[in-house]
């Protein structure tokens, strides 16, 4: 198995509490290594696929934590994506409670970036 996680603390405003907290929500997926293969090489200009195939499906899950990263030993909670607003914000919703979290980030500049990396309408 290959797992892949990748993870960003961002804002999140909660339905049950009607605050803004920072949040960590998490994509995770897992693969089979065995199924990965080698393709053909890449025709020229095509971008991404690095001569690699793969012969089965990936599983993924969202995870969100609430207070991330500021709170230790913070959990992890499953959660699906409920679609994106029209202010460009996630809408996430927690399996297990079934509360929503609207999640997003601000426009900002980022240490090593030149242009703009986030945009968030209020």
């Amino acid at each position: 198995m290959m797992w892949s996680v990748a993870l960003q603390t961002m804002n999140g405003i909660r339905s049950s509490t009607k605050s803004e907290a920072q949040v960590g929500p998490a994509i995770v997926s897992q693969a089979v290594l065995a199924n990965f293969g080698l393709g053909p090489p890449d025709p020229p200009g095509a971008p991404w696929l690095f001569g690699l195939t793969y012969a089965g499906t990936t599983n993924y899950r969202t995870l969100v934590s609430f207070n991330f990263p500021y709170e230790k030993d913070t959990p992890f909670f499953d959660a699906y994506n409920d679609g994106i607003l029209p202010t460009n914000q996630w809408n996430w919703r927690v399996k297990a409670t079934n509360e929503s979290v609207v999640i997003n980030g601000y426009s900002g500049y980022y240490r090593g970036s030149d242009n703009q990396q986030a945009n968030f309408i209020r």
